[in-house]
């Protein structure tokens, strides 16, 4: 099975404004809509993580394709434009939720995509829209101590269960910085299944800490994002992301984070692609390749 994860919603016309990383993390809605009419027409089945709970337990069979739809930070989007989309193709879908509304996350792009409020939360919560966890503030939890990492998995946790009235168990990772650590506090705190943001796709008997999705970007049409998740496309997404992850794997969350918007600064359209990324590996292996015929006949 697969995990598509979504950030935020817009028009079209909203959208051709938006520069940098909501390029990437801002889908139009027309888009989200041939995706999810595209799932339904493939026979795909939509399951919920508790689904996805017992099928790697080896308690549940899912009939294959199946995906997990989930949408990370919590944004109003969700309600307003991906349910009634959702609610159309008898879709279902998971939103893990920043519990601080005042966490950066909720002002980028035209910085009118708040946090779904308490009431709303209440009110998308049921069978078409699970809420679960993304923390409380959207900080790189690989850069906290491991007090303050405990308090952002149980305080949301805590949060969330007392807006919908029931337990929550799924949290997936913001901005994917996570370690051994991260995960040892999300179990012991009483999570079931983190999600992290590695390309990939689920299988039984995986190990639910670090389940794998598949980063649906603004940019794709439909032909890109059926190829994106098909196994070539997912191969690819596996090369690229292992290329994007390096630096920050060898500066850390700190050091990186501000790298990279010196980098996007300089990056037309401030954003960087896997198209992009691919462009820049065979650009660098040609010129490698001219480097290297050059030296053998200067030799």
């Amino acid at each position: 099975m697969i995990c598509l994860m979504y950030h935020r919603l817009d028009l079209r016309v909203n959208y051709e404004r938006f520069s940098g990383t909501e390029h990437i993390f801002t889908l139009p809605v027309d888009e989200f809509k041939r995706q999810i009419a595209y799932l339904k027409d493939a026979g795909y089945t939509f399951v919920m993580p508790d689904q996805v709970r017992r099928y790697l337990n080896g308690d549940l069979v899912l009939q294959e394709p199946s995906v997990l739809i989930t949408f990370d930070d919590g944004c109003l989007s969700v309600k307003r434009c991906a349910l009634p989309i959702l609610e159309q193709y008898g879709a279902c879908a998971t939103v893990f939720v920043t519990t601080d509304p005042n966490s950066y996350i909720f002002k980028l792009g035209d910085g009118t995509e708040h946090r779904l409020t308490d009431e709303d939360l209440r009110a998308i919560e049921g069978d078409i829209i699970n809420v679960e966890s993304h923390a409380v503030t959207h900080r790189p939890l690989t850069g906290l101590s491991a007090d303050e990492i405990h308090f952002e998995l149980t305080e949301s946790k805590k949060d969330l269960e007392r807006l919908i009235l029931r337990e929550v168990a799924y949290l997936s990772i913001p901005g994917n910085w996570y370690n051994s650590e991260v995960m040892r506090i999300a179990r012991a705190v009483g999570y079931k299944a983190v999600w992290c943001s590695n390309p990939g796709t689920i299988r039984a008997n995986a190990n639910p800490f670090g389940l794998s999705r598949l980063n649906v970007e603004g940019y794709l049409n439909l032909p890109q994002f059926i190829f994106s998740i098909s196994p070539q496309g997912i191969a690819q997404r596996k090369v690229v992301s292992a290329i994007k992850r390096l630096p920050s794997s060898l500066l850390g969350p700190q050091y990186w984070l501000c790298a990279r918007r010196f980098i996007m600064t300089c990056i037309p359209g401030g954003h960087l692609s896997r198209q992009r990324v691919i462009k820049a590996g065979v650009a660098l292996m040609v010129l490698i390749v001219l480097l290297i015929l050059g030296w053998l006949f200067l030799l």
